[in-house]
């Protein structure tokens, strides 16, 4: 009777994926269609200073990327841009939440994480504890958030120099990362590239979620 049990609900399981994967192009079609119609929420964190705003300025289409003048955020400011992103025929509505990397935050920082599809670190290399501050950021956010790598992406953010060099982690849970080097004064496709990546990878992240939930689901019911 156990065997007999056991291999009717595999064939459940069994029936329930062949029926999923019969009308899993049509359902890709529909959930693309949501992927454009929700919004997606990147958060923009990393050590004060540094130029997240002016990167989320950018990202943004917004005319102060100088930087010049520095204003460090007041905890938390939302730049809500439009991205046409290859293979999706409707803009996709992004949200980038512009955190400040002080400290004095930090206890708004798991409400800022709350909900987030990925994350976009920003670092200056050249200054000193660099990859510790980063890592401390990459811990407190997205470990604790079980970010998937490729969700994420590191921007090595240069304000003064044209150094274009990657820089070389010694902790390797970095290294699952995609890093960028950037500086605003002679901005590259490369930000633009890199940008649409994370894009690309945290829309498939959210519909393949969407299809497990379905898929979970279905098998409850079944």
């Amino acid at each position: 009777i156990e065997n007999t049990t056991t291999t009717t609900k595999e064939e459940r399981k069994r029936h329930t994926r062949k029926k999923y994967k019969r009308n899993k192009s049509n359902k890709n079609n529909n959930n693309k269609k949501k992927m454009g119609e929700e919004a997606v929420k990147i958060i923009v964190i990393g050590p004060k200073g540094v130029g997240k705003s002016c990167i989320s300025n950018y990202l943004a289409q917004l005319n102060d990327i100088s930087g010049k003048m520095y204003y460090p955020t007041v905890g938390l400011r939302i730049c809500e841009p439009v991205k046409q992103v290859e293979g999706y025929n409707e803009q996709i509505k992004i949200e980038l939440w512009d955190a400040s990397g002080d400290k004095q935050y930090s206890s708004s920082w798991p409400a800022i994480a709350k909900g987030a599809d990925g994350i976009l670190f920003v670092f200056d290399p050249d200054m000193p504890n660099a990859e510790t501050e980063l890592f401390d950021y990459f811990q407190t956010f997205a470990l604790s958030m079980k970010m998937k790598p490729s969700c994420c992406l590191i921007f090595a953010h240069r304000k003064t120099t044209e150094n274009k060099s990657i820089p070389q982690f010694q902790n390797k849970e970095l290294d699952h990362i995609a890093v960028c080097p950037t500086n605003l004064n002679a901005p590259s496709k490369q930000i633009d590239d890199h940008f649409e990546a994370l894009l690309q990878n945290v829309l498939k992240a959210r519909m393949e979620d969407a299809e497990e939930n379905v898929l979970q689901n279905s098998m409850m019911k079944g």
